[in-house]
């Protein structure tokens, strides 16, 4: 990055503080450079300088919104997630997934252990379907905790979360299986597990750019370096620093716009499925 793209970052930067910007503002900024942004908005909302500006951080959230919204995952991605849900849920239809399909049924009257062994087994064969043919899969770790994590704003609570490495290539899936996330509910536990799996295929994506797996011809590459971008920047926005009330930035953020809309079709197809 030249000098006078990292001034031109620390000048929107302090107006996305200050003033707020506008899609215009960032018209020319490469995707690592709103990344960036991206991180040391977060970074400034944690260290509470925005609040002490206006006294709250009504205007860094409207910016963090303005940036997420100019990604967007590329039409071949929304074809390939279409197509890939359909063959994912032809394939858990057929007569070898047939206990797998039973084991989803039979989800409140079963103990945590069982649940948990069902839900790997859907969301590796989901991961299985969407990956093969386009990228390697990566070993998923899934860890299913007892106690929830919680995100420091009273009233807001952590289910589940995905983390990759781009070194090991390993990913790690957690999942809150207390009381509280209503693990005992197939139709939730089953949202937020293909949730985190999309996120987990999101992941793949990047990691076969970040290694030079996937080329400029590959009809998901610009997805892939997307992806890629918002991974190495650490270019996520978390709940916890913004408000309550106004969670729009982090349901704006591409990736998990895409993972709710996953998790939510997949989910209820698994269980009309499985009636």
């Amino acid at each position: 990055m030249g000098v006078s793209d990292r001034s031109r970052l620390d000048g929107l930067f302090n107006q996305a503080l200050h003033e707020g910007i506008s899609d215009d503002d960032l018209s020319g900024v490469t995707m690592h450079g709103k990344c960036k942004l991206i991180t040391d908005i977060v970074g400034a909302l944690r260290g509470k300088v925005p609040q002490r500006v206006h006294g709250n951080g009504k205007v860094a959230r409207s910016s963090l919104v303005t940036i997420v919204d100019t990604f967007e995952p590329s039409d071949n991605f929304m074809t390939f997630q279409t197509q890939k849900r359909s063959r994912f849920l032809s394939e858990m239809e057929s007569d070898k997934h047939a206990e797998l399909r039973d084991r989803i049924m039979r989800w409140s009257d079963m103990d945590n252990e069982a649940r948990q062994d069902t839900l790997i087994a859907s969301t590796s064969l989901h991961q299985y379907t969407y990956l093969s043919g386009f990228v390697d899969r990566i070993p998923i770790n899934w860890v299913f905790n007892e106690g929830i994590k919680n995100t420091g704003r009273p009233g807001l609570i952590v289910v589940g979360g995905f983390s990759g490495d781009l070194t090991s290539e390993y990913g790690r899936i957690r999942q809150d299986i207390s009381e509280h996330s209503h693990f005992e509910d197939p139709g939730v536990a089953l949202n937020t597990g293909h949730h985190e799996t999309t996120h987990a295929i999101q992941f793949a994506l990047a990691n076969a750019y970040h290694h030079n797996r996937i080329n400029s011809t590959h009809k998901l590459y610009d997805d892939a370096r997307m992806f890629h971008a918002i991974e190495v920047n650490k270019a996520v926005i978390p709940c916890s620093v913004l408000k309550r009330s106004d969670q729009t930035a982090y349901q704006k953020q591409v990736h998990e716009v895409l993972a709710d809309a996953e998790g939510e079709a997949i989910s209820e197809a698994l269980l009309d499925l499985s009636q």
